[in-house]
């Protein structure tokens, strides 16, 4: 439904107050992405303002884990909410294997309503209700993934994953610059020897 107000029209106020919402996510990560911490740091800021959004309906269980180059392993880069154990467990994953390995292999976001085949035997730790595995990827290339914890309260949508799509995107943007940063430091170096 749409509503005039002074010769403009625009959309029912829930809908508009989503889409400020999700611009004012998009636009807070992108500030927050140009913020000089160190990478992990970056990325572990990143993952605590995702969580911290109330309206996401998110655990604050999160993740970033980098496809490690020549290799077909997801290694963890950052995580918040996680138990010692899940860190031990999710430190290197096999490409196909597992929720993340296998969204991260074929390049797109899926959401898991069950416990992740790697933490089955792992009772100490509660299972939130599910969550998602979102790629993020460089020209169709896998070089990432995204590991967000939802509560019970979540309610999947293609808002959701619409927003998720672009926090990859912008995470890959941050990732191919870190790399093109150390990059730029190894040649400094060399031009040193």
């Amino acid at each position: 439904m749409e509503y005039e107000r002074e010769g403009v029209y625009t959309h029912d106020p829930a809908e508009y107050s989503r889409e400020y919402s999700t611009r004012q996510i998009i636009n807070d990560i992108l500030r927050i992405s140009l913020e000089p911490y160190l990478f992990k740091e970056l990325l572990e800021h990143i993952l605590d303002y995702i969580v911290s959004r109330k309206g996401l309906h998110l655990s604050p269980q999160a993740a970033i884990f980098l496809v490690e180059p020549n290799s077909q392993f997801l290694t963890l880069k950052a995580s918040c909410g996680f138990s010692v154990h899940q860190e031990d467990r999710c430190a290197s994953v096999k490409m196909g294997f597992c929720h993340c390995g296998r969204a991260a292999s074929n390049g797109s976001i899926h959401y898991f309503s069950s416990r992740p085949p790697l933490h089955l035997n792992n009772s100490e730790q509660p299972c939130p209700s599910g969550h998602y595995c979102i790629p993020i990827n460089r020209d169709e290339q896998p070089i990432g993934l995204l590991a967000l914890y939802v509560t019970e309260s979540h309610e999947l949508s293609i808002e959701m994953e619409q927003l998720l799509e672009a926090i990859a995107n912008i995470l890959a943007t941050v990732i191919e610059s870190q790399k093109m940063d150390q990059q730029m430091i190894e040649l400094v170096n060399d031009l040193r020897i």
